[in-house]
């Protein structure tokens, strides 16, 4: 028996009461899920593709990083006096900065897809999160969206 066979009856062993749960990606992503599952798995069959999204899942949330914290809600949850659009701010910029190597210390402008990207990374990759992210900064003055590039005001 073949190690794609026995893997295949263990996620059919794994099947259990199943919810769906529908998800849009892009299409690059999708591409990159099915080729990571074809080397792993060696082919993709019935319920592979839910078996290792679920995994990711769980994998994700059961992070030291991505678990809730506090409980009190009367905690304060901004300590530093940063409000929240600044914050994001500067993840984004973090982001940005570590990925392309971007000094904003030299420069205060960059692509508009780096920032988009940066956005989906920290807050959510839905493209209405997105847009509203960019509109909130906008709105706010921390940035000025000029065509495909995106001024930081400094």
């Amino acid at each position: 028996m073949n190690s794609s066979i026995k893997k295949e009856e263990k996620i059919k062993k794994y099947r259990g009461r199943r919810k769906p749960l529908l998800i849009w990606v892009d299409e690059e992503t999708d591409e990159a899920l099915r080729e990571f599952i074809a080397r792993e798995y060696g082919t993709i069959f019935r319920g592979i593709i839910s078996y290792v999204v679920e995994q990711a899942i769980l994998s994700y949330i059961s992070h030291p990083s991505h678990t809730h914290k506090h409980t009190n809600p009367s905690h304060n949850h901004n300590p530093t006096g940063i409000n929240k659009i600044q914050r994001v701010l500067s993840e984004i910029k973090e982001y940005i900065a570590d990925k392309y190597d971007v000094d904003f210390d030299e420069v205060n402008e960059c692509p508009k897809v780096f920032v988009e990207e940066a956005i989906r990374e920290v807050r959510g990759s839905d493209p209405r999160t997105v847009k509203k992210w960019l509109a909130d900064l906008e709105r706010s003055g921390y940035i000025q969206i000029i065509g495909q590039v995106v001024k930081f005001q400094r």
